[in-house]
């Protein structure tokens, strides 16, 4: 009797030791899955807050309004990044008017850039900001050019393709 209390109890032991080691190898596979999903989380998080970035970069306006001369004009472009901004945004704004030569319906389009509008501070216009920046100036258009839309093209630093909007040419107080 005593003999197989002995050899229960070592028995026992020996199935309490291998569950022991099989816990062990289970606990330490659970921590490496968790930290290959912590760590994958983390690039998901980089990829969206990026992407999140690249598209929360936008312009939230533009205004035009006539100037004091016939042909001179006012712009004020208003800005905006993502709401959860967490570090500055910082780039460079190309603005084009687009339009066609007045009297020629057949015209083709014309494009001018800003610096042949009569702009004569750096350009591509820069900006920095964390949630919104609003830029303004005047632009002179050329005699019989008859524009219909503005191209602007926001350049965020460290990112390759340029946030593009066209909006249509609409001076206040012109409808």
């Amino acid at each position: 009797m005593l003999r197989q209390r002995l050899v229960e109890a070592e028995l026992a032991r020996a199935v309490d030791r291998e569950a022991a080691a099989s816990l062990r190898e289970t606990i330490t596979s659970l921590r490496d899955e968790i930290a290959a999903t912590r760590d994958e989380a983390a690039l998901l998080r980089n990829m969206v807050s990026t992407s999140r970035r690249a598209s929360g970069l936008r312009v939230s306006e533009l205004e035009i309004s006539p100037g004091e001369a016939a042909g001179v004009y006012r712009f004020y472009l208003l800005l905006s990044g993502p709401a959860d901004a967490d570090e500055l945004v910082r780039g460079t704004v190309e603005l084009e008017v687009l339009g066609t030569e007045a009297g020629r319906p057949r015209a083709r389009t014309r494009v001018v850039a800003l610096p042949r509008l009569g702009w004569t501070d750096a350009y591509p216009l820069p900006f920095r900001f964390r949630y919104f920046q609003s830029l303004s100036g005047q632009l002179v258009l050329p005699v019989d050019f008859e524009p219909t839309r503005v191209l602007i093209r926001l350049r965020e630093s460290g990112r390759r393709d340029p946030v593009r909007s066209e909006l249509p040419w609409a001076p206040l107080g012109s409808e």
